[in-house]
């Protein structure tokens, strides 16, 4: 991680350790250009900071980029500013991808899982599944036990053309629950009173209009949305994300695409509900023993 505010070194830390991500922390970009090219073993990512003293996040990965190729070494770009020309710009400048800051956690593991690839493979790293034919697998790892994603989830399809809707349903596998809305306002009662565990939602009907409802409505702000895209249009990446969304899947649909989407934030949810146990476990300890009192 190469960024210079001691503040945002300490949050960006202590998100990755969550998931026993291994951090280096580098205060310029000059530094993240010696480290990058000489850690051995070799970093999974590099989260690079644009505006930083003696060189910045672009200089820096112009210099990484003419040792190490995107495919090789994934570079994410962190600013304060979500513009499209700005992301483009990073884009162009040799970066894998954008992430806005303050960093939202749930993007930034989606952002990594999506980006960490062992060796040659073109599919994205799976939290607790090493890869047995690398060389090296992916530091971000959680335990093998919180990468089980339970039977039985809801999922929540809202697509205009029931012929989408469908085709999603047999991609997914038969153990899911999976509930279907046409339009927003079917879809927003569905949230309400089923609580679907994921939600897939075109971004070209009113998607982006029902992303900001769920995000901003208390009972499901907790739901990880996922847009449906015709492409991989920066603009409509940068309006999901803005608008609440945690990933995108764009258009033509894949399986094997789809199913990896879907499970890295079903692994996410059964993350975050194991980690509020074990917090309310260890909360729970800490508290001392009544003392019993005395009758006289």
């Amino acid at each position: 991680m190469a960024e210079d505010q001691e503040l945002n070194q300490q949050v960006l830390r202590e998100i990755l350790e969550q998931v026993r991500a291994i951090v280096t922390v580098v205060d310029d970009g000059r530094q993240a250009v010696t480290a990058a090219t000489t850690a051995a073993p070799p970093f999974d990512a590099v989260l690079m900071d644009l505006q930083m003293p003696v060189l910045d996040g672009y200089g820096a990965t112009l210099i990484i980029r003419e040792q190490i190729s995107a495919h090789r070494l994934p570079i994410i770009a962190m600013t304060a500013h979500a513009m499209k020309e700005e992301r483009d710009h990073c884009l162009a400048g040799g970066m894998n991808d954008h992430l806005a800051k303050p960093v939202n956690p749930d993007r930034l593991y989606a952002c990594l899982i999506r980006l960490v690839r062992s060796g040659c493979s073109e599919m994205p790293l799976m939290f607790g599944e090493p890869n047995p034919e690398s060389e090296k697998g992916a530091t971000l790892i959680l335990p093998q036990r919180l990468a089980q994603v339970r039977p039985g989830v809801t999922i929540l399809l809202v697509d205009r053309d029931p012929a989408i809707i469908t085709r999603l349903n047999e991609m997914l596998p038969e153990h899911h629950t999976c509930l279907a809305a046409t339009d927003g306002a079917t879809a927003m009662k569905l949230a309400l009173s089923t609580q679907p565990d994921l939600i897939l939602l075109n971004g070209a009907m009113d998607g982006y209009e029902l992303c900001r409802a769920l995000s901003g409505n208390q009972a499901t702000a907790e739901i990880p949305l996922i847009l449906l895209l015709s492409g991989d249009d920066s603009q409509e990446i940068v309006t999901g994300f803005s608008a609440g969304a945690v990933d995108y899947i764009a258009n033509p649909l894949d399986v094997i695409v789809v199913n990896a989407r879907v499970n890295i934030q079903l692994q996410l949810v059964a993350a975050r509900s194991e980690l509020a146990r074990l917090k309310a476990e260890i909360s729970e300890a800490a508290k001392p023993p009544l003392t019993p009192t005395l009758s006289h």
